[in-house]
């Protein structure tokens, strides 16, 4: 993390928001002869950032963004940065949310996983970002939740004293077919 904030960083919620908007202007210019509501175009959208994270003078979480001719140059060491993974879900509303919620549970068994937690653990820490990040802040908590619907892990890294340093999400196959993330 960056120790402080430039003129080019934005609130990590003003960038959410800004993005959010981005995608909606985005689907609405796809088709503007189409009176379609925005959420009913694309069902997701996927957002991945390289940033660098700071604090601004009130202490809320800022964020730069790092153009990626930057990181291919060499310039930036694509460890030391966060990478902000945002996916936007289109929902049809309120009713239909609560009607979901109350549907009969799947009848389809719960798939137990492939990996352990172990071994999930493992494999972030031979992650080279992940080795360089401990190597500068110390031994990272790992702490692996295994999401049955999505076939994935949710990990969590946190420092020593308990903060959440990066969350990652890791497929539940061998090693051999995990992209690095």
């Amino acid at each position: 993390m960056v120790e402080k904030s430039t003129s080019g960083d934005m609130e990590l919620g003003d960038f959410l928001e800004a993005a959010g908007r981005s995608l909606a202007e985005a689907q609405v210019s796809l088709v503007p002869d189409l009176n379609v509501p925005v959420n009913m175009m694309l069902s997701n959208a996927d957002l991945e950032v390289k940033v660098a994270v700071s604090k601004n003078a009130v202490g809320r979480l800022t964020v730069r963004t790092i153009p990626i001719e930057d990181i291919l140059r060499g310039d930036i060491d694509a460890g030391t940065l966060s990478t902000i993974r945002v996916t936007y879900v289109a929902t049809l509303g309120e009713s239909m949310v609560v009607a979901a919620q109350t549907a009969a549970p799947s009848a389809e068994p719960t798939k137990a996983p492939e990996k352990t937690p172990v071994q999930v653990i493992e494999e972030i820490r031979r992650r080279p970002a992940i080795t360089k990040l401990e190597q500068r802040s110390g031994t990272l908590d790992i702490k692996p939740s295994f999401v049955p619907e999505q076939n994935r892990w949710l990990v969590t890294l946190r420092s020593k004293d308990g903060k959440v340093v990066r969350e990652m999400i890791v497929p539940d196959e061998p090693e051999g077919k995990d992209v690095a993330r």
